[in-house]
């Protein structure tokens, strides 16, 4: 009855920590699908210009203002300096309603987005671009041929250039693959 009761135990153990996994996963990729919506908006640079001569009027300096998500609901999170302090804010997206504010040390801040500026721009640039559907399915496409299963498929930067970050499973083993953007030779497979 013991031994039962032990093997009972650890495969729900295991049911949890593969589900807690799997649910860790999802949210990130309901992240990196919300980001990418909020770069691909055409309000996008708008909203942000908004903001940005908002703070000015308060007095703030705006150093970035960068997609991201709340409780997996848009947002956009900006990092912004008044006087010597250093404020990290986020705001719902679109209706630009401030949801928090916290004072940074300047370490922080950049801890938190070393060179903000750099990697946001490549992910806009990507994300904006009207031929991205076209060349992320080509980009699955060549995968395919090589005999990987793609998960997911995000834009990304890799030694400050434009590329697409791919997760992918071949033979049982989970692969990420970054490929060059537009032209998508492949620059690294690692294996996860």
């Amino acid at each position: 009855m013991t031994t039962i009761n032990k093997a009972l135990i650890s495969a729900i153990l295991l049911t949890g920590m593969i589900g807690s996994g799997a649910m860790t996963m999802a949210s990130a990729n309901a992240s990196g699908h919300i980001e990418q919506q909020i770069y691909q908006s055409r309000d996008f640079g708008r909203l942000a210009q908004h903001i940005r001569m908002d703070l000015q009027r308060q007095g703030y300096h705006v150093m970035n203002i960068k997609a991201d998500d709340y409780h997996d609901k848009p947002a956009v999170k900006v990092y912004a300096k008044k006087g010597n302090q250093a404020y990290e804010m986020k705001y719902s997206y679109p209706d630009l309603k401030l949801i928090e504010s916290k004072q940074k040390a300047w370490s922080q801040l950049w801890e938190n987005d070393h060179q903000p500026d750099h990697e946001d721009n490549i992910k806009k640039s990507i994300y904006s671009d009207s031929k991205f559907e076209s060349i992320k399915s080509k980009a699955s496409s060549k995968l395919a041929a090589m005999g990987y299963k793609v998960d997911k498929i995000k834009a990304d930067d890799y030694k400050k250039q434009a590329v697409l970050e791919v997760d992918a499973d071949r033979g049982g083993k989970e692969y990420e693959i970054r490929l060059s953007y537009p032209d998508l030779q492949i620059l690294t497979i690692e294996e996860d």
